[in-house]
């Protein structure tokens, strides 16, 4: 009989070579309030007013003439909400749960002349930690002259890798059995699985 186990494990800790650029909103937009928002339009490279519309209003024909020549042009389109300002009945709440987490987030950037207000306004230096570990198990067992048995395996346990929303978890196993007895034909069985689970 021979037996074998077998464990190891690789902790790799590496910090990233250049930081990741996040927008994180004006306070005000996560209560509906958009007032004040602007875009740069890169046409007329200056700052335009925003309009949020509401899209439960019926379309109707309007003149847009939001353009640097001061041309015309007749489109489509809703009502805009009143004073800019989506009322909080109209507010998912799971939602506005969720938009919460931002107020422990505060700018730490300024991208300079052509962006938009509150926009590429947040960097952080992301470290990738990865963890490795493998354990491998083999058994041959001989019991008779022309019987044998053996069985195999390799277990990889979840390890975390960085992706743009949180960790991933990855993790498989496989495994395989052979034997062979008198007057028999050798059989032989063997399996693998793995997982995939992504946390934000």
């Amino acid at each position: 009989m021979f037996f074998l186990a077998g464990y190891e494990q690789i902790n790799d800790i590496t910090p990233n070579t250049s930081y990741n650029t996040y927008s994180d909103p004006n306070p005000t937009w996560i209560t509906g309030d958009f007032s004040t928002a602007t875009y740069w339009n890169s046409t007329t490279q200056s700052l335009q007013p925003l309009t949020i519309y509401d899209p439960l209003t019926p379309l109707h024909t309007v003149q847009d003439c939001n353009y640097p020549d001061g041309k015309c042009v007749t489109k489509q389109a809703h009502d805009a909400f009143a004073g800019n300002v989506i009322p909080k009945a109209r507010i998912d709440q799971v939602a506005a749960n969720i938009l919460g987490y931002l107020s422990y987030l505060s700018p730490n950037v300024n991208p300079g002349a052509g962006y938009a207000p509150w926009t590429n306004n947040y960097q952080n230096l992301q470290v990738e930690n990865d963890h490795w570990r493998n354990i491998v198990v083999k058994i041959d067992y001989k019991r008779m002259k022309r019987t044998h048995s053996r069985f195999t395996g390799l277990i990889r346990p979840a390890r975390s890798l960085p992706l743009g929303c949180g960790r991933s978890q990855i993790g498989s196993s496989q495994w395989n059995g052979q034997g062979t007895a008198p007057a028999a034909q050798p059989t032989s069985l063997s399996g693998r699985a793995s997982s995939n689970r992504t946390s934000c």
